[in-house]
């Protein structure tokens, strides 16, 4: 029959319950073919495991960003309320702004009162694969799978790959590669052959880059290359590339999703405030920032030309308007309409160091061209890379399944005339009826209420286009983020946990 082969991370109970025992007793309940094994025993304390795959009988692979837990079902609406339990059940229904998980053992008992809180939406991208890169992704696992069994000194049996007696025909037109982290408390390979392909993927198509960089991420914590306490340089890579192109003239443009905050309370927790604080310097707050580097060295630029950032929100209707932020949870770089990477890995240095947080991904190309245009000018670009760039921001900009509009991603009828307009609408709308969202004109760590305002105008919420909004970029612009001495659930920690 067919035989279950899971591996959770065996998160640290002193930092987190994720309530791995008791999904590994639960599902080895469920029947006989089932084996769960959980890693590590202890140690390393600080670092965990990250990767997000299934794979089916070493012929199909799922890889990406999305969790097999609560709270990560959704779709591209995105929608906001469920006050009668139609579609999130349970601890489903989840925002952390009002109460983090517990009670894991009750998964249909709700966790906050659903007819007077949104659920915060989660916006996630996984991808299918077959052929070579599914085995690819089947042998990592059973890599990790046989070295926990040895490192556990488990009773759990040996993995083994499957051979093939002849290469099945190849039918696609997409070339992959898998990427990953990983290193000697991973797979078991010595210290110094960590695998860091993901990171050095990252940086190849940003330096190889001819006129786009898209990326979505959780995180953007990176260092220009002057590290105290982070050491990966893609923002370096982002900074070079751009400066090339302001001197060079051309039109070139990097746009950045990321999520309005991490996902938990960050007025309650020192440590989220801190992570917002390392986001923030390396965007706009510190002196060496990507922004205020650029702005020093092209004062006469308006940077937002090459470099914008940006976030999700949408609202909905219990007995007044609500809004929340759509968690980004995605970890993909689009280059060009070329090329794509998504996967498990954050931009920082956990998840791009390989020692620290087990990662995987996937880079691919489609051989399949199509003519669209760059700022105007006739452009290849790649079939699926490019048709996956244009359902994403169909999906954040609102607008109809197949509107090519948005086909030339750097013409500034588009960028500016459509993506920028639209977000900066929105920020206005939201800003005009919800008391306190954050953005350019709220600063600092304040009371946060998620209905509207008494008296203001929900009519307006009709003209939100979409779920696109500017990045708050001040929105701690008055605020010192560093840790106080009270704050023990930083300082009873090595800083780069959270980095």
């Amino acid at each position: 029959g067919v035989k279950i082969y899971i591996m959770p991370w065996n998160e640290t109970k002193i930092a987190v319950d994720l309530g791995s025992q008791r999904a590994k007793q639960v599902l080895e309940q469920l029947h006989p073919n089932i084996f769960v094994m959980l890693h590590p025993l202890i140690t390393p304390l600080k670092w965990s495991h990250h990767q997000k795959i299934l794979v089916v009988d070493q012929n199909v692979a799922f890889v990406g960003g999305l969790d097999l837990c609560f709270g990560r079902f959704d779709d591209a609406n995105h929608v906001m309320t469920d006050p009668e339990s139609k579609i999130w059940p349970g601890k489903d229904f989840y925002n952390p702004q009002y109460s983090p998980f517990d009670q894991l053992q009750k998964p249909l008992t709700d966790i906050i009162d659903r007819t007077k809180a949104p659920r915060m939406g989660w916006h996630d991208i996984h991808m299918l694969l077959e052929g070579d890169a599914a085995r690819d992704v089947s042998l990592n696992f059973i890599e990790r799978w046989n070295h926990h069994k040895e490192n556990l000194r488990s009773s759990q049996p040996y993995l083994t790959p499957k051979i093939l007696i002849e290469r099945p025909p190849i039918s696609g037109t997409i070339d992959c590669q898998i990427l990953r982290s990983v290193g000697e408390w991973h797979v078991g390979c010595l210290r110094e052959d960590c695998e860091t392909s993901i990171y050095r993927a990252y940086l190849h198509l940003i330096e190889n880059s001819k006129k786009f960089i898209y990326i979505e991420n959780q995180f953007f914590i990176s260092s220009l290359g002057n590290p105290k306490c982070i050491h990966n340089t893609v923002a370096k890579a982002l900074l070079q590339r751009i400066r090339r192109a302001i001197e060079s003239r051309e039109i070139f443009r990097v746009i950045v999703l990321l999520p309005i905050h991490p996902d938990a309370n960050y007025k309650e927790a020192a440590s989220i405030r801190f992570i917002m604080k390392c986001q923030y310097d390396t965007i706009i707050s510190a002196k060496t920032s990507i922004i205020n580097e650029l702005r020093t060295q092209f004062p006469k630029v308006d940077i937002s030309d090459f470099i914008s950032f940006y976030s999700l929100r949408n609202w909905g209707r219990l007995q007044k308007a609500v809004t929340d932020q759509i968690y980004i949870h995605a970890k993909m770089l689009i280059v060009d309409d070329t090329h794509v990477i998504i996967g498990s890995a954050n931009i920082n240095d956990r998840s791009l160091r390989g020692r620290r947080d087990s990662e995987i991904a996937v880079i691919a190309e489609d051989r399949e061209k199509v003519d669209i245009e760059m700022a105007g000018l006739p452009f290849k670009a790649s079939k699926f890379v490019h048709e996956l760039r244009k359902k994403l921001w169909r999906e954040h900009l609102g607008l109809e399944a197949g509107d090519e509009s948005i086909a030339d991603p750097i013409d500034s009828r588009v960028f500016r005339g459509i993506w920028f307009k639209t977000a900066q609408r929105n920020n206005s709308i939201y800003s005009q009826v919800f008391p306190i969202v954050p953005h350019a004109r709220v600063h600092g760590v304040r009371i946060r209420d998620t209905e509207a305002k008494s008296g203001s105008n929900q009519e307006l919420l009709k003209d939100i286009k979409g779920h696109l909004i500017t990045y708050p970029l001040e929105f701690f612009s008055n605020d010192d983020l560093t840790p106080r001495s009270s704050d023990f659930d930083v300082h009873l920690v090595e800083s780069n946990i959270f980095t």
